[in-house]
């Protein structure tokens, strides 16, 4: 019933925020059996608080097995807080290669969580969709030394949004056509 998946939601989140490890395995079970998307998604968010290595596995485990879109959009999210090779691996994966572009902004914004300035850049290079380029820049606008970044990809950029987004983080003002 409604009552019970809201009672186990709230447990989910009890157990996140005790930062209980012994709930790992329960919380990772969840994350891939729970029929309402919000419990997988209090499940999830209960791992990525706690953290570690089995976290980790259990998120994995939940991405291989998600179809719900915004559940998929949590768990990449989720990822962005573990600076492990294997999430970084992961984000870097989906970031330039999901076919949805909601779920390629997330890897991004994720990766600049852990400031992953080189695959952003990479990914701004082959990126072909507007809107997760425009993401990339925020995410570039978000990381540490982002901003060497962001005048380098000025100069590439012949798009006017793309480049009025770069003015707004560089901080350069836009150039005025001369008049005749």
């Amino acid at each position: 019933t409604e009552k019970e998946v809201s009672k186990r939601e709230s447990l989910y989140r009890e157990l996140g925020d005790a930062r209980n490890t012994a709930a790992t395995a329960v919380l990772s079970r969840a994350a891939l059996s729970e029929t309402e998307p919000g419990a997988r998604i209090d499940a999830l968010l209960a791992l990525r608080k706690i953290g570690g290595p089995e976290a980790l596995k259990g998120i994995l485990a939940a991405l291989d097995a998600e179809k719900h879109k915004g559940v998929r959009i949590q768990v990449v999210n989720a990822l962005g807080f573990f600076n492990i090779p294997e999430a970084l691996a992961k984000l870097r994966d989906i970031a330039r290669n999901d076919p949805d572009k909601d779920l390629r902004i997330s890897a991004v914004m994720a990766l600049s969580r852990l400031n992953d300035k080189q695959a952003l850049n990479d990914n701004f290079t082959v990126e072909t969709d507007t809107s997760v380029k425009l993401g990339i820049i925020d995410a570039l606008g978000r990381v540490d030394g982002g901003e060497g970044e962001l005048k380098k990809l000025k100069t590439k950029s012949k798009d006017a949004k793309m480049n009025e987004r770069l003015d707004f983080y560089t901080g350069e003002k836009p150039k005025k056509a001369k008049k005749k």
